[in-house]
């Protein structure tokens, strides 16, 4: 049990809690005026007091390995919150207050029980890493290709069946994974995201890729796929015949032609 009274140290900027199989914390906690570090990982809580949305200088809360079934909206106040953890908990569904965490840059939500996301997540502009593998997805709200500084995304192990292509405005995009899915195609646009190194499509029903992955792959991106998939070149790349040719890329790396 965490004493009522921790909430009196309106000096303390850092506390963390992990793994002390606490099932509550106390309301009083809302008073920590100047905490910028809340750990709460590896416990066996249920629920959050609402009065955590008080905390006004807060940088960073994580809350992965609980038992949370939701989130208080009570969090979407945090202004100052730059990265929020809720990995391996029991979410199935976020509120979308949070999408009013300006300051947010990290956001990690994997492991939950997630069947949807709210289309106001396009509205976190400082986003550049989003964790959502392992999941119950089965699509992603178009609004997300609005995120202009999302460097890392991760929608690996859900059930989706379609990745919209308003994902190809993701002009910071680093890293995208999207194996173990359901996906039979991805869209054109992504290969052409002129800033991704890496991107993954294991483990999904997709046979081939339009052309536009064989360019990505020629300025160096590192595309990893099932044996047997199939991209198409064109033009130059054509070895005869009109029109576009294509080769099997082997085993589950990039490289191989």
């Amino acid at each position: 049990r965490v004493p009522a009274q921790l909430g009196e140290l309106d000096a303390l900027t850092t506390l963390w809690l992990d793994g002390n199989y606490l099932i509550e914390i106390p309301a009083t906690l809302g008073r920590l005026s100047s905490l910028t570090s809340l750990r709460l990982d590896d416990n066996m809580l249920t629920e959050l007091p609402v009065e955590l949305g008080d905390l006004s200088s807060l940088s960073e809360l994580s809350l992965n390995c609980n038992q949370l079934e939701s989130l208080p909206l009570e969090l979407g106040a945090l202004n100052s919150l730059t990265e929020l953890q809720v990995d391996d908990n029991r979410l199935t569904e976020v509120p979308v207050e949070l999408a009013m965490l300006s300051s947010l840059k990290k956001l990690c939500l994997q492991g939950n029980g997630l069947t949807k996301l709210p289309p106001d997540f396009g509205r976190l502009l400082s986003l550049t890493s989003l964790y959502l593998m392992d999941n119950k997805l089965t699509h992603v709200p178009v609004e997300l290709g609005q995120l202009v500084a999302l460097e890392v995304l991760h929608l690996g192990s859900n059930n989706l069946t379609h990745v919209p292509v308003e994902l190809g405005g993701l002009r910071s995009l680093k890293e995208l994974q999207l194996n173990v899915n359901e996906l039979t195609s991805v869209p054109a646009e992504l290969g052409e995201i002129s800033s991704l190194e890496i991107l993954w499509l294991t483990d999904n029903s997709i046979t081939s890729l339009p052309s536009e992955f064989a360019r990505f792959r020629e300025r160096g991106g590192n595309l990893i796929l099932d044996r047997d998939v199939k991209i198409k070149y064109r033009g130059a790349r054509r070895t005869g015949g009109a029109g576009a040719t294509s080769f099997t890329v082997g085993g589950m790396e990039s490289g191989q032609e």
